[in-house]
């Protein structure tokens, strides 16, 4: 059923909107909760970048069930 062209592109909004909503959601964390400016910087930055590369991996995996690859 993800082969479907609907089907794939609600998942790829889903996903799309689920990493970024859990992006902001870990960002507030952050800035709450962890002390020091520079640990601070440097734990939103390894959050943006493992949101990132995790998001990539899902939109490229529902990609290639579309695609039939």
């Amino acid at each position: 059923w993800v082969q479907r062209p609907v089907t794939s592109i609600l998942l790829l909004l889903t996903v799309a909107s689920i990493g970024y909503h859990s992006y902001l959601g870990v960002q507030v964390v952050i800035e709450d909760y962890v002390p020091g400016k520079g640990l601070r910087v440097a734990a939103v930055v390894a959050s943006t970048l493992a949101h990132f590369g995790i998001a990539i991996a899902a939109i490229f995996a529902v990609l290639k069930i579309a695609f039939g690859s």
